[in-house]
């Protein structure tokens, strides 16, 4: 699912597409999806998902945090985290 979006990581206008087409996926699939997240398999999914969000969250947001006096990478790390744990709530209630 990730690797056919991994082109168009540089091209900011495809950030929110390729967040709303994973959401989708993952909706549609919801029940097989918690089989799958709640072993082993499920955290190795969240730390490679948390992985790709950080890049795509890069592409996106590299020049806005250049006027944020935090460090960029705890930034990425914050976000995809937030997003992963909001993601593994959704998908488990």
């Amino acid at each position: 699912m990730f690797g056919v979006f991994n082109s168009l990581l540089t091209q900011k206008k495809y950030t929110e597409c390729i967040i709303t087409h994973i959401l989708y996926h993952l909706r549609d699939n919801q029940k097989n999806m918690l089989g799958i997240f709640s072993g082993e398999s499920g955290d190795m999914f969240f730390r490679f998902f948390k992985q790709y969000l950080i890049r795509i969250f890069e592409a996106e947001l590299k020049d806005e945090l250049k006027k944020v006096d935090v460090p960029n990478n705890y930034l990425y790390h914050h976000i995809s985290c937030s997003f992963v744990e909001t993601l593994r709530w959704w998908i488990q209630s």
